[in-house]
């Protein structure tokens, strides 16, 4: 009988050695998906920070371009104004002559 005490022990430590195994694979894998779930979230959470970053930047780089725009439509028109204003009394010169002769 010795043995087969010897046999079932050794198949009882065999049984309970798989079981182990595999109760740690899958404690490991669980792990491993959380570390790559937090990875994954973390890298997304930094890819829209960025294109947070990027639209913000977009919207300010318009509003500067469109103010540019404003300022020198703004200075032409008032150049254009003086030049009308002084063909304007040009012409007012010149009726002013042709009447005269």
């Amino acid at each position: 009988m010795p043995i087969l005490y010897v046999v079932l022990i050794g198949v009882a430590a065999l049984v309970v050695g798989v079981i182990g195994g595999y109760v740690v694979r899958l404690l490991l894998d669980r792990r491993s998906g959380q570390g790559a779930k937090a990875v994954t979230d973390s890298a997304r959470r930094e890819a829209e920070a960025l294109v947070k970053e990027a639209r913000i930047t977009a919207k300010e780089e318009t509003l500067r371009a469109k103010e540019e725009f404003e300022r020198s439509t703004s200075e032409r028109r008032q150049e254009l104004k003086k030049i009308e204003q002084r063909l304007d009394t040009r012409e007012t010169n010149i009726e002013r002559k042709a009447d005269l002769l």
